[in-house]
């Protein structure tokens, strides 16, 4: 419950958007994303790592532009990956994802785990499958 009024039921996009990794076409986070919308879900938590800022963005826009919600309705949470953590990247960042969602604005930016790698062009360390394969590491 935010403080200001009624619940509000969160879709987060971690399971479908890192697509061949854990899950979900492109295509479904579009469908996924404005099915949310209309239904109510007003915080959208995403993050440029799950690889789907694009279609989340699209499918903001989209429910905006029909009328169904206005920019200020919608909760949007985004995080800054391990790669970017040093204060030089987080602007840029954050400018990045902004540009992929179209978006003017996201309402909530945070680390998303705070311990840094480094830089790369890979957003996943080639171990993260084993990492998540260990119970004491999902349970977390």
């Amino acid at each position: 419950r935010l403080y200001w009024g009624p619940l509000r039921p969160v879709i987060n996009h971690w399971s479908s958007g890192i697509e061949g990794f854990l899950g979900a076409a492109k295509r479904e986070d579009l469908e996924i994303t404005k099915f949310a919308i209309e239904v109510g879900f007003r915080h959208i938590d995403c993050a440029h790592v799950y690889q789907n800022e694009e279609q989340v963005g699209q499918a903001i826009r989209s429910k905006i532009a029909d009328g169904s919600v206005k920019r200020e309705d919608i909760f949007y949470a985004s995080k800054l990956w391990l790669t970017s953590l040093r204060p030089e990247l987080v602007q840029q960042s954050l400018e990045k994802s902004l540009k992929t969602l179209q978006l003017d604005y996201v309402d909530l930016y945070i680390i998303h785990i705070p311990v840094a790698l480094k830089g790369s062009s890979r957003l996943l360390v080639t171990n993260l499958r084993a990492c998540l394969d260990l119970p004491h590491c999902i349970s977390t």
